[in-house]
């Protein structure tokens, strides 16, 4: 075998495996390196993990959650806003009935003109004696007779003729309603206007004037109604009636509520009762 000019032989001694540094007893090859730095990746990744990005994933479910809550209340006070509104609706239509049921009512000048409507009432029902007297049952026979042999004509018309004898405001009677009057509801908020009442006319003419009475602008209460046949005025003789309706004397009472405080004045809500502890449902 031949050996060339240009070739170089190698000492056996530069063949041997490299070496590599030692830590800990244990030597560094690449491979340990490589698990070592994997290692290192993964602890660095979990402190990063645990330090950084699940903080901010907390703070970032605490911002959704708070986000919600928001939106909830938003939600809740959009629906709140909406019952206050209805509710105030509400309110206004309760006002406003209350002032209409008010209105039904007396006020300050109900006395003052009840006297003339009722007067008003009294005189529609009245006609001439003929129709009066027809009205009471008699024949145009028995209304000659009565016209030509009744000394005081005048007496008999007037008689016959519905009147208002007596229109008095009972001072006893009248004042702030109480609670056994007409209950608890208008008691303290309603004063009591009474008035003593007598009328003469015949029993048509006096249920169509109660009647006209009844329909009144005012709400009026009709109480300690009683009736009787009137007496026969002096210039008539008794027989000359036999026989016809006579004109009854009715007495009642009017009671007329005037209202003493605003309708539109809502009542005080009822205090809640506080529910009762322990130790007391004990005792």
């Amino acid at each position: 075998m031949t050996v060339g000019g240009d070739f170089i032989p190698i000492d056996d001694q530069e063949l041997d495996a490299p070496t590599y540094p030692t830590a800990f007893g244990i030597e560094l090859t690449p491979q340990i390196q490589g698990i070592g730095i994997a290692l290192v990746g993964v602890v660095a990744a979990g402190v990063l993990f645990n330090y950084v990005v699940q903080p901010e994933r907390e703070r970032n479910q605490e911002l959704t959650a708070a986000v919600q809550e928001r939106e909830t209340q938003l939600v809740n006070q959009q629906a709140t806003l909406a019952n206050i509104e209805e509710i105030r609706a509400e309110l206004e239509e309760a006002v406003q009935q209350r002032r209409e049921i008010y209105s039904l009512f007396g006020n300050e000048r109900t006395l003052d003109t009840l006297l003339l409507d009722l007067n008003q009432q009294i005189e529609a029902g009245n006609a001439d004696l003929n129709t009066l007297l027809s009205n009471a049952g008699a024949s145009g026979a028995q209304i000659t007779r009565l016209r030509q042999e009744t000394e005081d004509i005048a007496s008999l018309e007037s008689w016959y003729s519905a009147a208002l004898s007596q229109f008095n405001p009972n001072q006893d009677g009248s004042g702030v309603i109480e609670a056994d009057r007409y209950g608890p509801e208008l008691a303290g908020n309603f004063e009591l206007q009474v008035v003593n009442v007598t009328l003469r006319g015949l029993f048509q003419q006096t249920q169509a004037i109660v009647r006209n009475i009844e329909r009144l602008e005012p709400l009026i209460v009709i109480r300690d109604f009683n009736q009787g046949p009137a007496s026969v005025p002096g210039g008539v003789p008794d027989e000359f009636v036999r026989g016809f309706s006579r004109p009854v004397t009715t007495t009642f009472t009017l009671e007329v509520l005037v209202p003493i405080i605003d309708a539109s004045d809502l009542p005080e809500p009822e205090a809640a009762e506080e529910p009762e502890t322990e130790e007391e449902e004990a005792q």
